[in-house]
């Protein structure tokens, strides 16, 4: 089922791409980059800065794929072809 589910995925990206209007997952994901990214700089050593900077990486990386998860988890549970749908809605976003 799942090439079916990536081919459907990329087909609907083919059809649709990227609306304006639509809340695309990675301008949220942006967002929250720029959020943080803000609160971690200051002024400090390199070594501290890059620490911070790793952190934002674990940190929004984990945030995305939990996020994913639990969509992907929610959906199975309704119904088994809301999860199908949902699988694909997320590989196109993606």
């Amino acid at each position: 089922m799942e090439p079916l589910n990536i081919l459907s995925a990329y087909l609907l990206d083919l059809a649709f791409g990227d609306p304006q209007w639509f809340p695309h997952p990675v301008r949220i994901t942006g967002k929250i980059i720029t959020f943080l990214e803000d609160k971690l700089r200051s002024g400090q050593k390199k070594y501290i800065l890059r620490l911070k900077g790793a952190m934002l990486a674990v940190t929004v990386v984990g945030v995305s794929a939990l996020a994913a998860y639990l969509f992907l988890t929610w959906s199975k549970r309704i119904n088994s072809t809301l999860g199908v749908l949902t699988w694909i809605f997320l590989a196109y976003t993606s």
